[in-house]
């Protein structure tokens, strides 16, 4: 049988690639490439499949020098395997579009790793709002940013109010003097009161702002989604980080999942 190239189907004799692809980084994003539509190069899909794979060895070194167990590298290697099999039942032939190739390239740069159910992937907070710690109590505050639209439940709104026929919204207001920042507190259920709080900065220190080093959780697919499944992975990901990148430190866990609104 002939593969999506034209090339017969079967193992390949060719040696395996021993160095890894020097543009699968932030500053080469391969979400950018050009994505090869055209009948008369139907092996792209291909392609974007060998330029991942081929930065493996490159990955395995970067396990190897901060002494990462080899188990981990092929958990976190077994997305290959999930977006090759969803781009075949859906498309019909073996690899995978650009946009998976980006993906994939957190996993390659030691960025993102499985452990147990849960994927964590090293970033920066860019939400919203700060989140404030009490000095005395340990309570945690979190408040909105400033000129946020919210609708009369406390949602964000993530198109212009005047654009959405009926809908009460208003904006919200953050803003900072000498010994207090002002703003509407956002509650654990994401909803954000209009009525403004005072935290003063002599009770209240910012642990949760723009830019600050966090674990971001994301969901693979396969297994359930049970609560000891998933605490036991936020536990392993907490030693896994001390251990293995000791010189940084996260504030905690971030995630974005339609699962969240269910």
């Amino acid at each position: 049988p002939r593969g999506p190239c034209g090339h017969r189907s079967g193992p390949s004799a060719a040696s395996p690639p021993r160095a890894r692809v020097p543009f699968l980084d932030d500053e080469h994003d391969p979400s950018g490439f050009p994505e090869l539509v055209d009948t008369a190069i139907e092996c792209a899909p291909a392609l974007n499949l060998l330029i991942a794979l081929s930065a493996v060895p490159g990955a395995r070194s970067l396990y190897e020098h901060r002494r990462i167990p080899s188990s981990i590298l092929l958990d976190t290697l077994s997305d290959f395997g999930v977006w090759i099999r969803y781009y075949r039942e859906r498309f019909g032939y073996t690899g995978i579009n650009v946009g998976t190739l980006s993906w994939l390239r957190f996993h390659l740069q030691g960025r993102l790793f499985r452990l147990g159910r849960l994927q964590f992937m090293q970033g920066a907070f860019t939400r919203d709002l700060t989140v404030y710690r009490s000095t005395s109590s340990a309570e945690i505050r979190a408040l909105a940013a400033d000129g946020l639209t919210v609708d009369r439940r406390g949602l964000l709104l993530f198109a212009p109010a005047e654009a959405r026929a009926g809908e009460e919204a208003w904006t919200t207001r953050r803003r900072v003097d000498h010994d207090a920042v002002y703003g509407n507190p956002v509650d654990p259920a994401g909803l954000i009161a209009r009525e403004e709080v005072r935290l003063s900065f002599e009770e209240w220190v910012p642990v949760l702002q723009e830019r600050t080093p966090i674990l971001e959780i994301h969901i693979p697919q396969g297994g359930a989604m049970s609560p000891a499944a998933c605490a036991s992975s936020l536990a392993r990901a907490s030693q896994f980080f001390r251990d293995y990148f000791p010189e940084r430190t996260f504030a905690g866990f971030t995630c974005e999942s339609w699962f969240l609104g269910r």
